[in-house]
């Protein structure tokens, strides 16, 4: 099993995870500080509302699996994600982040390499 999988597992559901695999597939974005849980840290982004270009789900699921991450984040307190939404301010488009830390990478370059492997993978 792919390390960030064997991860993610460990709090959210295989629907999830695929989720966030089509995010990251579909919508990769870059690097930033963002808030995980109350602690300000680098993670890498994807754009949500890129999921639907996967051939997983569709709108009303997107929908129903991303409020399930966010309260899976919330309830877990896990520092491994974190979901934004409106991230521009313009109604434009929601965001997942990886935390740079929680996953061990080193810098964004590190970062998208590993998430890129392990968005294509099947596990």
């Amino acid at each position: 099993m792919n390390p960030i999988t064997e991860k993610l597992s460990l709090v959210f559901t295989d629907k999830q995870i695929q989720a966030m695999k089509d995010a990251w597939n579909f919508g990769a974005w870059g690097d930033a500080e963002v808030n995980f849980q109350g602690v300000d840290e680098f993670g890498l982004g994807a754009c949500t509302n890129d999921i639907k270009r996967g051939i997983h789900f569709n709108g009303r699921q997107i929908a129903g699996i991303m409020s399930g991450i966010s309260k899976r984040i919330d309830k877990s307190g896990t520092r491994m994600v974190a979901c934004f939404s409106d991230w521009w301010g313009d109604g434009s488009g929601d965001m997942i982040f990886f935390n740079y830390h929680e996953f061990g990478f080193d810098n964004s370059t590190d970062g998208w390499s590993f998430l890129t492997e392990w968005s294509k993978s099947n596990d």
